[in-house]
Parts: structure tokens; C-alpha cells; sequence
């Protein structure tokens, strides 16, 4: 009699070399994810940070009823996954739009991470919570991470706007 298939005994030596294979690929490719997804989160802050710069510097109308706005600025917040970019008029601030940070991204619980950064036109000047020269000696620093307890990555920016 001619047998086709397999044997029990095959199928689950299959079957556990796969679920070793998986066994190594499955947390390497979630550990991948949230490199991503941090990488993701700094060029989203940096690329915010240089729109509201030149907002700021190109003299953007905010809107036909308010007209143009003293200054752009972006504000964070301790321990929160959004920020904000706000337009300055005498009469006080407008969002101009609040942008989340992507899979479970948070600013860190440091005081240091609740700040404003204010660009003055016509050049972008820099002024951290409106203080002229607040930046001296140190840059601001923003320091995101994913999960509670995961990986962390900084955005430096210093007072001439540079952005590490």
C-alpha cells in the first residue's frame, strides 16, 4: 500500500521549527516598530519646529479676521502626546493647529519638557517661554518616548535654531 503525507510525528517537528523561527522574528520586528515610530515622532517635532520657524518669517496671515499675528510659536507639554503651533496677537494666542505624536508617543515627565518656543518676526528670532537670551548656555530639550517604560530620543534646539 503507497502512503501519502506526512506522519504525525513530521508534522509537529514542522511545526516547532517554525514557532522557533517566530519565536526570534516576532520581537525584533516590534522592537523595529517602535525605532520607527520614535524616529518617526523627532522628525515630525523638528520638521513642526523649522514650518512654525518660517511661518514666523514669511509673515503667514493666520486668518482674513485677525490678520497677522505678532509671532508663531510651538508649545509642549509634560508627560502628553500632542503639541501645539499657535499664532501670537496682541489679544492673546490662537491654536493654529495641535499635532498628536504617532503609536503611543509621549514627551517625558521632565519639567524641562514644558516649554514655548516663540519666533519673532521678521528673521525667526528664538525665545524660549518669551524670555530674550533664555536659551544661554543650554539648548531646549525635548525628549519623547514610546511606552511607558521604553526607548527615548532628545531634540535639541539651540538659540541661533539649530535642531540636533
Amino acid at each position: 500500500m503507497n502512503n501519502r503525507g506526512f506522519t504525525f510525528v513530521e508534522l509537529l517537528i514542522s511545526i516547532s521549527i517554525i514557532g522557533m523561527f517566530l519565536a526570534f522574528i516576532v520581537p525584533n520586528y516590534r522592537g523595529n516598530q517602535d525605532k520607527k515610530a520614535l524616529s518617526f515622532g523627532v522628525y515630525q517635532i523638528k520638521d513642526d519646529i523649522r514650518r512654525t520657524q518660517s511661518f514666523s518669517s514669511n509673515l503667514k496671515k493666520f486668518d482674513d479676521i485677525l490678520g497677522y499675528p505678532d509671532g508663531y510659536g510651538i508649545q509642549f507639554y509634560q508627560n502628553s502626546n500632542s503639541y501645539r503651533i499657535f499664532a501670537d496677537f496682541e489679544s492673546g494666542r490662537e491654536t493654529f493647529e495641535t499635532i498628536y505624536l504617532p503609536n503611543n508617543i509621549k514627551t517625558t515627565d521632565e519639567e524641562s519638557n514644558a516649554f514655548t518656543l516663540f519666533f519673532v518676526p521678521p528673521y525667526g528670532e528664538i525665545l524660549k517661554d518669551g524670555v530674550p537670551d533664555s536659551f544661554s548656555p543650554d539648548p531646549a530639550v525635548i525628549t519623547i518616548r514610546i511606552g511607558a517604560d521604553g526607548q527615548t530620543a532628545v531634540v535639541k534646539v539651540t538659540s541661533t535654531g539649530l535642531l540636533e
